[in-house]
């Protein structure tokens, strides 16, 4: 309980280990299907290099991606640390499928993000 004035409230509880995965999982693919730059304040942050779009879907892209992804998780997602991130393009759908494994931050266990990208 903490006090403000003269009004005594309760702290709301604390999120559970699973609904701090899923806010996880939202955060990254939202940050990964974002391109970078596409944010005016937050320049930096996006999983999409420019370098990445335009671009056929072989090993340069999935390295761009890859690492886009990574460095601006590092950078804007701080609950977790992002242990690997594996590129499937799909040439013929036009979109590239990402699977990232993560490590919560402040509490044991892994969880993972699957989802796919249209650049």
């Amino acid at each position: 309980r903490f006090t403000s004035g003269s009004m005594t409230r309760s702290r709301p509880p604390s999120p559970t280990r699973e609904q701090d995965e899923i806010a996880v999982r939202k955060a990254l693919v939202q940050l990964a299907g974002t391109r970078r730059g596409e944010r005016v304040i937050l320049r930096r942050y996006g999983g999409i290099p420019e370098e990445a779009l335009g671009r056929p879907m072989d090993a340069i892209f999935v390295n761009e991606l890859s690492s886009g992804i990574r460095e601006s998780a590092q950078m804007f997602e701080t609950r977790a640390n992002i242990v690997s991130i594996d590129v499937e393009p799909e040439q013929s759908k036009g979109r590239a499928v990402v699977t990232a494994i993560f490590k919560m931050a402040k509490r044991p266990g892994t969880g993972t993000a699957v989802f796919s990208i249209e650049p």
